[in-house]
């Protein structure tokens, strides 16, 4: 399976403010920590609040989206089948197109660790902001903030992850506080 981008909320204001989670559906796989705007309201019979995602554009760089649903590993069959599997490594999972999933509103102040594959490029020496660019659905290592939604690298640190054998292990990762959106 892939390595996707683990995202962990420190202190998100959408844990406290229930109309800041807004339920989604994508055309593509969306991994946590991935950002985008909001889409249309969904026409399907039964899905009066779901919305679609669209990629951040130069004129939608300002309040954003982020996905955050509870790991849960689902793996689809050729066929259409669904099956849902024992896989407790956060890495090995991603919304899956066709299915519903949580987005937040990202708002300022808000401090989450994200792993290296929630970002576009790798991070310079000189990087200490994250910022969301125009046509990308991660965040984006600058040495300034950006217009829009805009995190400051705290610090360096670690996700544990569990383990198929004994204990778990640490997997890098950066602390962001939003300051900008």
């Amino acid at each position: 399976m892939a390595n996707y981008a683990v995202l962990e909320l420190l202190q998100v204001a959408a844990q406290n403010i229930d109309s800041y989670n807004v339920v989604f559906e994508s055309s593509a796989v969306v991994e946590n920590g991935q950002l985008f705007s909001q889409g249309a309201l969904s026409a399907t019979a039964g899905e009066t609040e779901v919305y679609a995602t669209a990629t951040p554009a130069t004129a939608t760089l300002s309040n954003l989206f982020m996905a955050y649903s509870p790991e849960d590993v689902i793996l689809a069959a050729a066929n259409g089948n669904q099956y849902k599997v024992g896989d407790y490594d956060p890495r090995n999972f991603a919304n899956v197109v066709g299915l519903t999933f949580t987005g937040y509103r990202i708002a300022l102040g808000d401090k989450i660790k994200l792993t290296a594959e929630g970002f576009t490029g790798t991070k310079g020496a000189s990087d200490v902001f994250a910022v969301a660019t125009d046509g990308q659905d991660k965040l984006v290592w600058g040495t300034a903030a950006g217009n829009g939604v805009s995190y400051a690298l705290d610090k360096v640190s670690y996700v544990s992850i569990p383990s198929s054998t004994f204990g778990s292990q640490r997997v890098v990762s950066y602390q962001l506080r939003c300051v900008n959106v």
